[in-house]
């Protein structure tokens, strides 16, 4: 019996099956009928599959970009604790690092959650621009905000990106759902047609497809 496309066959394993039935089916006379039937739900699912890892490509770039503004938030960080660090050793008595980061240190700041870092780096631009305009580490906080606001819109991506696929995704198990089932209606009709086995010869053997690529013996 021809070997039939199931739930949890991915959306490749249904598009090959396919096409190597569209194929067959060319070879035999008056087949025309099932290719029609089944040939819009084939290009339906390759069309949702094409979109499906478009959209998984552009999620990784969004984490990789949001990895990025991560990093380039933490480094600014590190770079204020070090320029208050420089300051305090030049301007001694002032305790600016104390006034900017009370835990005395920056490590808690970039090792947080990257989703909640944000609000705690904007934080450390408030105290700074606390100091006054005049104050030669008051400069910081536009730099800051810049990360801030980048961080954030880098996040805000990433988390759209991730619901774009998830969409995409139904879509393509609606779309193999309804090419699964015309593939068994396509093999049901195929016995009416010519008999089960002539039907048999129009469906691939499923299993056999690491097989097709090694030489004959």
């Amino acid at each position: 019996m021809a070997q039939l496309l199931y739930l949890r066959d991915s959306s490749h394993r249904h598009l090959s099956a396919t096409r190597r039935h569209l194929r067959l089916c060319k070879q035999v006379k008056n087949t025309q009928s099932l290719t029609r039937q089944i040939l819009p739900f084939y290009e339906v699912l390759s069309q949702k599959d094409q979109r499906c890892q478009e959209k998984r490509i552009l999620r990784e770039d969004r984490y990789d970009d949001m990895l990025m503004a991560d990093n380039q938030l933490d480094d600014s960080v590190r770079n204020l604790f070090g320029r208050c660090q420089e300051h305090d050793r030049a301007y001694l008595g002032e305790n600016t690092l104390l006034q900017i980061f009370p835990e005395g240190t920056f490590s808690q700041i970039v090792t947080m959650n990257r989703e909640k870092e944000p609000a705690v780096v904007e934080k450390l631009a408030i105290r700074l621009e606390n100091l006054g305009e005049k104050h030669p580490l008051y400069v910081f906080a536009t730099e800051l905000r810049q990360k801030v606001a980048g961080a954030r819109k880098a996040i805000g991506a990433y988390q759209e990106s991730v619901q774009v696929v998830k969409v995409a995704e139904t879509e393509c198990e609606m779309a193999r759902a309804e090419l699964r089932r015309q593939y068994e209606i396509n093999y049901l009709d195929a016995r009416k047609l010519m008999g089960k086995p002539l039907a048999e010869r129009l469906f691939p053997k499923l299993n056999s497809s690491n097989r097709a690529n090694k030489p004959a013996e």
